[in-house]
């Protein structure tokens, strides 16, 4: 009788991903010609993932899934697809899905190897840009630690990461200390995050080391009783803001150490305030805001959104805006705007969506100077809700002319559905939802003159932006309905 040997553990081969040999083509037995490796890209760009700036993906599901199996083909499709994917992480809980709905992958594998120093994991680490850690609220100390400190630890073998985005986590330590050794890093969001376990010593060196272009600090709504940076820690932030051109937070206090600290940033291009508001009832926030703007030479994009005690004053301010001449794209409440503010000229883009305002709210003047400011000729793109566009034209017997416009966004709000009767969304409110958007469309054509409008979209503001586009066919002048685009990257 022979022996039983012992059974040997299996042995992987563990690969550089750059391993790879140019792909043999064959039909049965019968090698085909070769296709160039330039061939092959032009193809896979067809499918390549589109994210925005903070590295969210904005791709069709079904592309990913069908650049995985691409990626399965050959050690070639591999080496090129693959960093593709691994563009942009996120490290979320490992759920069958986040909070969005969305399924996601978990990388706990990917990050464990790593760790263990294999090769295949680490050359593609070094193709990761962005990666997001969020929505760890929902998970219980003990299950969620391990998972969670793992993914902290595997943060500086990602050596070209250029964006992190934090939200919904408590911040430690351990985290910012990684975090500020990325020595690519230019992007930052710190979205309703726990601060209990960060003292002012832990951004005092987080903003030491990094060299940020863009930084967002979202505070409010911080779930699970969580825990609100104070002045103290939030005066720590502000080294880091002076080569910042993006800055975007709605801490109207850390707004005020800003303007009180007499730090300007030369460089700010765009600036987003959302939810501002007086701490001091002896002085007006939109007053402080108005001198503050006119020390940032830069600045092509500001947001201004105010909290809803700003409708209960009948002395506050009006932006003042006219002294901003590179001011390109302005998103704000009508009513922080009259008939005697002066707009900029070269504005391109304007946005009266009212962002970020509850409860009921009426039009005001400004409405009865937009067909009179001058600057309206020079908008490329218009977003406003459905109510100010039925407003604009209650009182006005000749068409608004809008010469240089090219796309139209009309916000739906709540009670525009209500009326319509559309309930949630069922296939036939949906179908009549996109019927009253076409007879809308109609009517806005016929009382606006826009000789160059290209694209009209009807938004719908919910947990998602859903967007109904419609764009103008160049050879027959027709206008078509194109489909939904769901979370635009705008």
């Amino acid at each position: 009788m022979h022996k039983t040997s012992k059974s040997q553990p299996l042995r992987y081969e563990i690969r550089s991903l750059w391993a790879w040999e140019s792909p043999v083509r064959r039909s049965g037995h019968c090698v085909l010609q070769h296709i160039p490796a330039e061939i092959y890209l032009v193809i896979f760009a067809y499918l390549r993932p589109r994210y925005d700036r903070y590295g969210t993906q904005r791709s069709d599901p079904k592309s990913i899934n069908d650049l995985r199996s691409l990626s399965l083909v050959c050690r070639y499709f591999c080496a090129e697809i693959l960093p593709w994917l691994f563009e942009s992480v996120a490290f979320c809980p490992n759920l069958s899905n986040d909070a969005t709905g969305d399924a996601r992958a978990s990388y706990i594998s990917f990050c464990n190897s790593i760790n263990r120093d294999e090769e295949f994991a680490k050359s593609l680490a070094i193709y990761i840009k962005h990666c997001s850690i969020r929505n760890w609220y929902d998970v219980s100390e003990i299950a969620g630690k391990a998972f969670l400190n793992l993914y902290i630890e595997t943060l500086p073998n990602f050596v070209n990461l250029t964006t992190v985005s934090l939200s919904r986590m408590r911040l430690t330590p351990p985290l910012l200390a990684h975090i500020r050794r990325l020595q690519c890093l230019i992007s930052l969001s710190i979205d309703r995050c726990n601060f209990a376990d960060i003292l002012a010593k832990h951004v005092q060196k987080l903003a030491s080391r990094c060299k940020l272009r863009s930084f967002c600090l979202y505070t409010s709504e911080v779930s699970k009783s969580g825990y609100t940076p104070d002045s103290s820690i939030l005066k720590e932030f502000l080294p880091m803001f002076m080569p910042l051109s993006d800055l975007r937070t709605d801490s109207w206090q850390l707004v005020q150490l800003l303007i009180s600290s007499h730090t300007t940033p030369p460089k700010l291009e765009i600036l987003d305030l959302h939810d501002i508001q007086s701490l001091d009832d002896t002085i007006n926030c939109v007053d402080v805001l108005n001198e503050y703007l006119y020390r940032l030479p830069a600045l092509a994009s500001l947001t201004v959104t105010l909290d809803d005690s700003y409708l209960e004053d009948q002395d506050s301010s009006l932006l003042s805006l006219y002294r901003l001449q590179n001011l390109r794209y302005l998103c704000c409440p009508d009513y922080v705007l009259s008939k005697e503010t002066i707009l900029p000229d070269k504005l391109d883009d304007l946005d009266l969506a009212m962002i970020g305002i509850n409860g009921a709210w009426e039009p005001i003047t400004f409405l009865e100077s937009f067909g009179l400011w001058p600057g309206r000729n020079q908008l490329i793109k218009l977003t406003i809700p459905h109510a100010l566009v039925s407003d604009l034209f209650s009182e006005r017997s000749s068409r608004i002319v809008l010469e240089r416009l090219q796309t139209l966004v009309v916000i739906i709000d709540h009670s525009y559905e209500f009326r319509r009767g559309i309930q949630k969304s069922s296939a036939a409110d949906i179908e009549a939802m996109v019927m009253s958007f076409s007879g809308t469309l109609e009517w806005i054509i016929e009382n606006f003159s826009m000789p160059n409008l290209q694209s009209t979209r009807f938004r719908r503001l919910r947990y998602r932006s859903e967007d109904w586009i419609w764009k103008k066919d160049e050879s027959t002048g027709q206008w078509i309905f194109v489909g939904k685009d769901e979370e635009v990257d705008e």
